[in-house]
């Protein structure tokens, strides 16, 4: 007869590390006034941010300019920007559901052609992603499509390496706090954009509530997926 024990959760003490120096002063932005005695909306302040620093910052990144919000669907899930010289972007947030994987990918298009990044799973060890260049000359010669071999790097080793050169000044952050901050603005532009639509509170409600009765199924999930001892 197999058997099962409940499993032991020890709180791990929180500890500050002491170096010996003083915290530096930080002054740090509050939320929108609008937002904070709104449940739906801090809701979808938080899930927004949660889900968009990252590709804003990536756009950013592409484009080499500020770009702005020009429209949100009501949904949350269709975003559209321009960049300050007329570059249209959109972002599709999670079109559709993965019950288990990861699903990401970054089309950069131009008139002849377009570079497409699939990257892998941000925890994957040795796992690389994929990259796909296609060229169209024209009438003249023949389309190509080339998939290179993308190195089999650990996401977040490289990303800790990174983080401990510019920790010894080798070398400059990435993303300052500036651009940070301007990431943030932007999440806070969408969301707003987003709960001036009417049904805009109704379908943040329904949102919340479907994420967490997926939160649900997959707890359920990983519970019956428990060896019995």
């Amino acid at each position: 007869m197999a058997t099962s024990a409940a499993p032991i959760r020890r709180r791990a003490k929180p500890k500050l590390s002491d170096a010996g120096e003083e915290p530096p002063a930080i002054r740090g932005e509050k939320p929108p006034p609008e937002f904070a005695a709104d449940e739906e909306a801090s809701w979808a302040l938080a899930t927004a941010a949660d889900q968009l620093v990252h590709p804003l910052n990536l756009i950013r990144h592409l484009l080499g300019e500020r770009y702005r919000v020009v429209f949100v669907h009501v949904s949350g899930r269709l975003l559209v920007f321009e960049s300050e010289s007329g570059v249209p972007v959109t972002i599709e947030v999670t079109p559709y559901r993965l019950t288990v994987g990861f699903d990401e990918e970054v089309l950069v298009a131009f008139e002849r052609g377009y570079v497409r990044l699939r990257p892998a799973p941000s925890l994957a060890r040795k796992r690389a992603g994929t990259l796909e260049l296609y060229r169209d000359p024209g009438f003249d010669a023949l389309p190509e499509r080339i998939t290179p071999q993308v190195p089999w790097t650990d996401p977040q080793l490289a990303q800790a390496a990174d983080f401990l050169r510019v920790c010894r000044g080798e070398a400059l952050p990435p993303t300052d706090a500036r651009e940070a901050a301007e990431d943030l603005h932007l999440v806070e532009d969408v969301v707003r954009a987003r709960f001036a639509l009417p049904a805009a509170r109704e379908a943040a409600r329904v949102e919340r509530a479907n994420d967490m009765r997926a939160w649900e199924e997959r707890l359920r999930s990983m519970e019956g997926r428990k060896t019995p001892a």
